[in-house]
């Protein structure tokens, strides 16, 4: 019933999206502030997850090292954004695949089929939309990029897609997803792809990040915590997600003061910069997180 009412919201949110009669800049407005109120929340429980996975009870620490190395990756993407772009994309494909599979089943999986779902996730709309990408990447960088090779583009993402249904067929034969699943993750894909054609890149993927990898992430979160805990209730989980998730706000807030960009285009890129100094500490945790789920 949960994925039922996972699709039929996203679905519904994605013809909003597409019916809306606003601009560009408003849809994508709009955009930010879904992403802002139900995606970042999904990371800001981050310091207590990790306290559960150790014996280290020191959150002040694991904090500091949170913040430093988002830090270290800010510099990177200030001396080489294309490259911190391309490491963002492979990370966050990465993790998008892992949270996708590990919500299907619970036995240990291949690092390649994690990268696998990613990129129907994530790469090929990147590759889909690149002409539309390629000018919030123009900002960050100051460097004009050219537009892609269509033949190229068609290439790769039909390599990256005929490896996943591949892939798709060995999690099968091999017993480590049942049938079910596999349609379920066969479905998902055609769901994402048609999502992904019809809307702009930044709308399509605002569906996929608030209504599939960010409930389906503060599912696993309050799942983990009711595990180790069966008195914790959804306003205990609530009240331990505020309060990082204002920090974040604010985080936001001060990239856009600092860097001073001018145009909306520059705010928008800026934004997703943000996302992915969260990202590297947040896929890192999830790992960890999905690993120890199995051994409990």
């Amino acid at each position: 019933m949960f994925k039922l009412i996972q699709f039929f919201l996203a679905a519904l949110l994605a013809v909003l999206l597409y019916l809306l009669p606003f601009s560009e800049d408003g849809i994508n407005t709009l955009c930010i502030l879904l992403i802002l109120v139900f995606g970042v929340p999904h990371g800001a429980i981050d310091h207590k997850i990790h306290l559960s996975l150790t014996r280290e009870k020191n959150s002040a620490q694991y904090i500091t090292l949170y913040v430093l190395l988002a830090i270290g990756y800010l510099v990177w993407w200030i001396f080489m954004p294309l490259k911190a772009f391309l490491t963002f994309v492979i990370l966050s494909a990465y993790h998008f695949g892992q949270e996708l599979i590990e919500d299907l089943s619970p036995q240990k999986k291949l690092p390649v089929t994690y990268l696998l779902w990613g990129g129907i996730i994530l790469i090929n709309p990147i590759l889909f939309h690149f002409d539309e990408i390629r000018f919030y990447l123009n900002d960050l960088s100051g460097v004009q990029l050219a537009p892609l090779n269509k033949d190229s583009a068609t290439y790769i993402i039909l390599g990256i897609t005929s490896m996943t249904v591949l892939d798709l067929i060995r999690l099968v034969v091999t017993g480590v997803i049942v049938r079910t699943a596999a349609w379920r993750l066969f479905s998902f894909a055609c769901f994402i792809s048609v999502i992904y054609a019809v809307l702009p890149f930044i709308a399509a993927f605002t569906v996929y990040f608030v209504l599939f990898h960010s409930t389906n992430a503060l599912r696993h979160q309050y799942e983990w915590f009711r595990k180790l805990n069966a008195s914790y209730n959804l306003i205990k989980f609530v009240k331990d997600l505020s309060a990082f998730s204002l920090a974040a706000f604010f985080g936001i807030a001060f990239i856009l003061w600092f860097f001073e960009p001018q145009s909306w285009t520059a705010i928008f890129a800026y934004f997703f910069v943000f996302i992915s100094l969260l990202t590297l500490p947040h896929a890192i945790l999830f790992d960890q997180l999905y690993s120890n789920k199995r051994l409990v």
